[in-house]
């Protein structure tokens, strides 16, 4: 199979894990005890495998994680993201990016560029947005508190092949 191949592939399986991770209402994480604070999720099929690990500060509400696929057990792509979210707006976000992955829509591997429930707010604002490579910023807002930020995420990643 040939690179622009494998990294259709992976595309796809990218979003079939995503919905099956951390978005997913009642997702299992493992909590590796050689590494404090320390979140991980994996979803692997056929010759794919996806890996979230995040972390989160015990004494804030900052985060950050890497998200990985391995074709065969080779590295073909990864993202990292960080930024805080509070605690309140953490099911939204998850709602948001999940409004995404149901439609397979690459926006920077976050949710869409805009989704809104209630008085709540997500932007995405994407600067580059190919799978095989982009950045970009995710921001919840609070739009009954005069706009209050409720949280956000900076995000980049590539495809290492």
């Amino acid at each position: 199979m040939d690179q622009e191949e494998i990294l259709r592939q992976a595309k796809a399986f990218f979003f079939q894990a995503m919905r099956e991770g951390y978005a997913k209402e009642g997702q299992t994480k493992e909590t590796p005890p050689e590494i404090p604070g320390c979140k991980v999720i994996t979803f692997a099929q056929g010759d794919f495998r996806l890996e979230d690990r995040y972390f989160v500060a015990g004494y804030s509400d900052k985060s950050y994680g890497t998200t990985t696929i391995w074709y065969r057990d080779e590295v073909v792509w990864m993202m990292q993201y960080f930024g805080k979210y509070e605690e309140e707006a953490i099911p939204f976000l998850k709602e948001a990016l999940m409004a995404a992955y149901e439609i397979d829509q690459f926006a920077g591997g976050r949710g869409p560029e805009e989704y809104r429930r209630g008085t709540l707010s997500y932007v995405n604002t994407v600067q580059l947005s190919q799978f095989e490579r982009f950045e970009g910023k995710e921001e919840i807002w609070d739009l009954a508190q005069h706009g209050k930020a409720r949280g956000w995420h900076e995000y980049h990643g590539m495809a290492l092949i």
